[in-house]
Formats: C-alpha cells, structure tokens, sequence
C-alpha cells in the first residue's frame, strides 16, 4: 500500500539559506531603538555581558569571549564599548585562531560581519548541492569564522543526508554565535529533523532573549509540542499578546503556534481566533500551517479570505488546492515545496500519496520516488511508495525485488511493506497470501490506532478484490475505510475507491 504522510506539522521554522532570511524575522525585535538594540528590556544582557566578561577575564576561554561579546551587542551597548571590550579580550588572548574570532565579531549590530549572502544553493540537485558544499568549504578554509556560512553549509550537508556532517557545522555555527536568532532558528528546525525534538526545546528554552523575541516564543511553544512537554512560555506568551507589543509581522508565527495547541487541547473557538490573526500579515509558515489545519484538523475559520491576507507558500497552496480537490496544481505545489524545503522527505512523500490515491497515476508517483531517493537512497518509506508506483505500471516483478531490498525497518513500516507486499500477491494471482497479508497490516495499524494507515490499507485491499471480483467483501472493506477516515479528509480514498469500481461497471 501507498502510506500517507501522518506526521502532524507544527510551527517550527522554515529553514532557508540565511541570504534569504528576510522581512520582520531578520529585523531586531519590537520596540528596536535607532541604535538597533534587540530587545525592549536590557538588564539581563547586560549582566550577563559583564559576568561573562569577568569569567573570562579569569580563565581566558574563548567560549566566555564570544559570549561576553554577543550578549553586549544585544544589550544595546555602544559601539565603542562593545569595541573596547573586544581590544580587552585580544590583549589576553595568546592563540591566534582565538584572536581571529574575536577580530571578525561586529562591534555594532547595524555592520554586516558575515558574507554569507553571496552563498549560491539555488542548484538543489544532488550534483549541484556537493558543487555548493564544495564552494562553501573552500569559503570557510579561507574565512572560518563566518556563522552564517557555516549554516548554509549544515543545509546543504542535510539536503543530501549527511546528518552528522550537518549537525557538526551548525554546532561550529551556534559555538561562533549562539546568541544569532537566525541561527538559533535554523538549529531548532536541525534537530527537529533528526528527531532531537528535546535538544531543539533546549537550546531555544535557554535562550536569553527568549521572553523579549516572539520569534524565539513561537519556537518554544512549537517544540514543546514536538517534544510533548508542556510549554514553560505559553501563559506568558499570551499575556505579551495580548498587551498588543508586538506588530501582527512579529507575532505571526507565535500566534499561529499557540492556535496550534488550543487545536491538540480541543480549544477550536480559541485557537480559531489565533490563527486567524496569524493570517493578518502572516508570513509563509503561518499561511501554511493555516491551510494544514484547514485539511487535516478541519479547522473552520470564522473569516476564510483571511487565507488570502498574509504571505503565500508552496505548502500552504499544496494543502489549499488538495482541499478544494485540484490534485494538478497540488501536485505543481509539491514540486515548488521541496525547492522550499529541500532536506525534507515530506513534500515527496505528500505527493506520491496523491499521485496514487487521488489520481492513480503511478508513472507520476514512480518518477517522484525517484527523485526523492536521489536525496535519500535508503528511506524506506519512498521505496515501498515505489515499489506501489511499479504494481501500477505492471511492473511487478521490479516492485518484488525493491520491497525485497528494504532493510532496518521499525514496527509501523514493516506493517506497510506487509501491506504493499499484500498487493504484489494479488497481482500474482495468489489471492490466499494477499489477503492474510493486507489482514496483517490491517490488524497492527487497528491495535495502535493509525486511523490514517489502517482506513487507507482497506481502501487498497477492497481495491485489489474488486480486481479478483470479490464484490461484496471489497465493499464492506471500503465502507469500513471511509468509516474509519472520519474527522480526516476522506476525498483521496473516495476517489480510489470510485476507480476501483469503474472495471465492474
């Protein structure tokens, strides 16, 4: 069987490439004063600047340098303070790599201390995306204290999956500027990815700026429920919004994160008027986490054109056309989405689902599993989505052997190979073996509660009996698919099976 993509989405950031990081998320936070200071209250900062100085005045580590600085700089102090303080640190220093990284630090947050904007990742082919970790290499042997270039340089690794590289450039990153919110944003969504939801919630938890920077709140909350653990800022958050500080372009994804917990704590009237003013000026993420909810949670909005009032994103239109049942545009989305987010499997994954549930299109979906395991060769998941786009292009025999290949599989995947294997038996002609395997997978997704997978595997079993013309048990089977998919969109699975039964008519 074809899996669909379950996994819920929540507001963690889009990671970009940081020449891209634009708009309100790149600007300082609210109430910025002309010298760009961060944030609306100093004091912290500016403690911690003094005791991080102290320390290292005392030990002469590097760490404590860096620290002292970043948090001067965010404290609002003065050029030449922050410039004195810079001299003081070089004077104590005897490494030069060390006096280097300090030399390279802006003394003002309004000077532009990193290049990384002239960083090109616009080829995202495999080919293309090793031309830009070589590009940024050569960059970084010869300037190797630039954070921002090191991020780039952690997306491009991801992009190809080589995960541990990527998680050891952006440690480089964070170690160079831990205080960066770009940079601190881009970790999150890192480790999010490599399913370290706990070490996304606390890096951003131990943020100094965290109860000053909507930004850094919506990372917060958003995490917090990628971790499931209750979130320590949402009472507070709430409270800041509602005293109307931060500008609708600020708050957006703040906004849009904690409708998404009012939606998981069955709050719908609440969360509503979040998302709503999410939308007022939104940006792209709000605008598709909006367009998800409206799909997946059926979430009603009270004003549906304030859809249409914030910034656009592939996502958000994939989910928005798929909604209105437009599969040719979605489709035309899905391909724009991994341009957006090219390190995630997801839009590939959202796109094969409805290349063969909603279309039956298994050229379309064998063509997008390719691509997506050019990135990822072993995911296993795009192979069985495969191996189901070769049983619709007759290819059974190739589908065989590729379900064969799957390795290190957990319960829930092995469960779906079961199923898709369910499907090669019938178009072998082996009926008895297909039906006690689809009976397999059908009974692991009932006993834990995988709605989704286990009302789409009996939408494919009753398909594959309409072909054995086994009529009456594939329409019991599809009553109890779309029984099952109750409270989910049920359009794609109403599709399949109106095809299914097209043969018979």
């Amino acid at each position: 069987m074809n899996t669909p993509e379950t996994s819920e989405r929540n507001v963690l950031p889009i990671w970009l490439p940081m020449g891209k990081v634009g708009g309100a998320e790149a600007s300082p936070a609210p109430r910025e004063s002309k010298n760009y200071t961060y944030l609306p209250h100093m004091d912290d900062l500016r403690q911690r600047a003094k005791e991080e100085f102290d320390t290292f005045l005392r030990n002469k580590q590097i760490h404590n340098a860096v620290r002292a600085i970043e948090s001067a700089l965010l404290s609002g102090s003065s050029e030449l303070d922050v410039f004195a303080m810079k001299t003081e640190i070089q004077r104590n220093l005897s490494d030069r790599s060390d006096i280097s990284i300090v030399s390279t630090m802006p003394s003002s947050l309004g000077v532009t201390h990193d290049q990384a904007m002239v960083n090109d990742l616009s080829d995202l082919s495999v080919a293309g995306t090793k031309r830009s970790i070589a590009s940024l290499r050569a960059k970084l042997r010869d300037h190797p204290n630039l954070p921002l270039s090191w991020c780039d340089l952690a997306l491009a690794f991801c992009t190809i999956g080589q995960n541990a590289k990527a998680d050891r450039c952006m440690t480089v990153a964070l170690g160079l500027s831990p205080l960066n919110r770009a940079i601190v944003r881009a970790a999150v969504r890192l480790y999010a990815h490599l399913h370290e939801p706990d070490r996304a919630h606390w890096l951003v938890l131990n943020h100094p700026a965290l109860k000053h920077d909507p930004w850094l709140l919506a990372c917060e909350v958003a995490t917090s429920q990628v971790a499931e653990k209750p979130s320590r800022s949402v009472d507070f958050a709430v409270r800041k919004l509602q005293s109307m500080q931060w500008s609708n372009e600020h708050s957006t994804e703040l906004r849009s994160a904690i409708g998404t917990l009012n939606i998981k704590s069955g709050k719908d009237k609440v969360a509503r008027k979040h998302i709503e003013a999410s939308m007022v000026g939104g940006n792209a993420n709000a605008f598709a986490q909006a367009s998800w909810l409206t799909y997946h949670e059926k979430l009603v909005l009270g004003q549906p054109e304030t859809l249409q009032s914030g910034a656009r994103s592939a996502e958000g239109l994939m989910y928005a056309s798929r909604s209105s049942g437009n599969y040719t545009d979605a489709l035309k989305h899905c391909g724009e989405w991994m341009k957006v987010e090219p390190f995630s499997l997801r839009p590939y994954r959202e796109a094969t689902h409805m290349a063969l549930v909603a279309l039956g299109d298994g050229a379309a979906a064998e063509d997008l599993c390719r691509k997506g395991l050019e990135l990822r060769p072993n995911d296993a998941m795009l192979k069985n989505n495969r191996a189901v786009a070769e049983i619709y292009c007759g290819k059974i025999g190739d589908a065989e052997k590729r379900l064969r290949d799957i390795v290190s599989l957990d319960r829930h995947e092995c469960a779906v190979i079961e199923a898709t294997k369910g499907m090669v038996a019938f178009r072998s002609n082996d009926v008895t073996e297909g039906n006690r395997r689809y009976q397999k997978a059908e009974q692991f997704f009932k006993e834990n509660g995988l709605a989704t997978e286990l009302s789409t595997a009996l939408a494919f079993h009753g398909q594959e009996l309409y072909r054995v013309n086994d009529v009456e048990l594939a329409e019991r089977l599809f009553s109890a698919a779309i029984e099952c998919s109750r409270g989910h969109s049920n359009k794609e699975l109403e599709l399949l099976i109106e095809r299914a039964r097209r043969p018979i008519k």
